[in-house]
């Protein structure tokens, strides 16, 4: 199926984890620093093991959309949907990545206010993005969206 439209996101995903992010870091760096854990070299095995993830995930998810035709710029039409690998399990892997890699980030810098402006990321890329796009795909795709929706969660 061949669409001339994209989703009409609110933004580039990346910007929702982005800006709280950098508020948080800013706020402790600069402002008060809020330790996430005691120790923090708990804190860098726990983030380098969730940026690692959060690499990997992405990357097979990029791969596989490229392996399927499609680009994963959401600014551009969809043309398929895919459902195969990291998508068999959950709708939005890339999104998924985003998540762990923000996560990550604030346990290496050992901080606790990126986690506390954690939630407006996920509201943002939920109402933002994710929400639209799925309004979207189900333009677009129908019950062979609806189907994929009742089977694959929307995160895992």
């Amino acid at each position: 199926m061949e669409s001339k439209e994209a989703v009409d996101v609110a933004f580039i995903p990346p910007f929702a984890y982005l800006v709280p992010l950098a508020i948080g870091l800013a706020l402790h760096f600069w402002v008060f620093p809020l330790r996430l854990l005691p120790n923090a070299l708990i804190g860098r095995v726990v983030g380098w093991s969730l940026v690692v993830i959060s690499v990997l995930l992405s990357i097979w998810a990029m791969k596989t959309m490229r392996n399927e035709g499609e680009h994963v710029d959401v600014r551009k039409p969809t043309n398929k949907l895919v459902t195969s690998q990291p998508f068999s399990f959950s709708r939005n892997p890339m999104y998924l990545s985003l998540n762990l890699l923000y996560l990550g980030i604030g346990f290496l810098a050992n901080t606790l206010w990126p986690i506390i402006f954690y939630p407006f990321a996920l509201v943002a890329i939920h109402y933002g993005v994710i929400f639209r796009e799925e309004r979207y795909l189900e333009r677009l795709f129908g019950k062979e969206y609806k189907q994929y929706q009742a089977k694959v969660r929307r995160w895992f």
